[in-house]
């Protein structure tokens, strides 16, 4: 197979935005994990990420995902993706059931390099563009630790850990009217922020 196994060891930044949506205007979910709702609206998360030096595969990478829950425990269900990496595409598929697509991106800092830029700017070709400012850092290192809730080949959970600098940021977004995320547009995200330099680790030794 052309991509490596589980689990992925990935390195690199992430800048995020969070929307609020009424249930009717969310993406569907499978049927084992509804959205979480609060007062008849759940919560959309949008992220550009780049992966980097130290990660298994070099790739960026846009994605929308809903938070969910099994049982009451929260879980993330990525509802579209998008790579500029093949062996990505097919191993986010095949392995963890993630629906990925490819595209063509272009990344912005005012220094060359994304972790270290106060003003930060993607763009993925017919998808969507935003824009990141920074505001505040969080002292210290954040763990974090989740599971992916997918559907694509049959119900599936895979665990993502790891950790990062969290930074609190500004951002701005323009979604092609006519394109796959276009029921985004005009929205203003609740939050944003930025994790600059995450290790993270996805999927589970010897899954497959």
């Amino acid at each position: 197979m052309p991509y490596p196994p589980e689990p992925w060891e990935l390195r690199g930044s992430l800048h995020l935005s969070l929307w609020r949506l009424p249930d009717a205007e969310l993406p569907g979910t499978p049927v084992e994990t509804p959205p979480i709702l609060v007062g008849g609206s759940g919560f959309v998360g949008t992220a550009w990420v780049v992966y980097g030096q130290g990660s298994v595969m070099e790739y960026n990478e846009l994605l929308t995902a809903v938070l969910v829950h099994d049982r009451l425990t929260p879980r993330v269900h990525i509802s579209h993706i998008w790579v500029d990496s093949a062996d990505s595409e097919q191993g986010g598929r095949e392995l963890w059931g993630i629906p990925k697509r490819q595209a063509e991106f272009q990344l912005r800092s005012s220094t060359g390099e994304s972790r270290f830029s106060r003003v930060t700017s993607f763009a993925a070709g017919g998808i969507a563009s935003a824009g990141f400012s920074r505001v505040a850092s969080l002292p210290g290192a954040w763990p974090f630790a989740y599971r992916i809730a997918q559907d694509l080949n049959g119900f599936q959970q895979t665990p993502v850990s790891g950790s990062s600098s969290v930074v609190w940021c500004t951002s701005s977004w323009r979604f092609e009217p006519d394109g796959p995320l276009g029921w985004l547009g005009g929205r203003r995200p609740v939050a944003s922020l930025a994790l600059n330099d995450f290790a993270m680790r996805f999927g589970s030794e010897g899954a497959r």
